[in-house]
């Protein structure tokens, strides 16, 4: 066998063997990041925003917790961590794009008082 070639199936194969050990924890980041940038685009002041997240990852618990009453679904620390991973992922996202955008504003200003 060639070992340059790349096997699209064997690779696919690993993925989701190890997606079955972090259960939906990939699901899990995805949406509450989502949720994160939506409370931070929200949230007026910076302490809502902090207060807002912490209700999210609360609520991302109690959600784990309240499955341990269902009989098709089953509490996994996995989707806790991924949740918490995908909230942090949009504090990071956004504090990245203010200081972006603040940085631009204060080079726009810069500009406009040259000359």
């Amino acid at each position: 066998t060639n070992p340059y070639r790349y096997d699209a199936s064997s690779t696919l194969a690993r993925v989701l063997r190890a997606r079955v050990r972090f259960a939906d924890a990939d699901v899990h980041a995805v949406m509450w990041f989502v949720a994160g940038v939506v409370v931070f685009a929200l949230c007026a002041t910076l302490r809502h925003r902090l207060v807002a997240v912490a209700v999210l990852f609360v609520s991302s618990i109690i959600v784990e917790i309240a499955q341990m009453n269902s009989p098709t679904r089953t509490p996994q620390v996995g989707d806790v961590v991924g949740s918490a991973l995908g909230l942090a992922a949009a504090i990071g996202a956004v504090c990245v794009l203010s200081a972006l955008r603040s940085s631009d504003r204060s080079r726009a200003a810069h500009v406009g008082n040259v000359g």
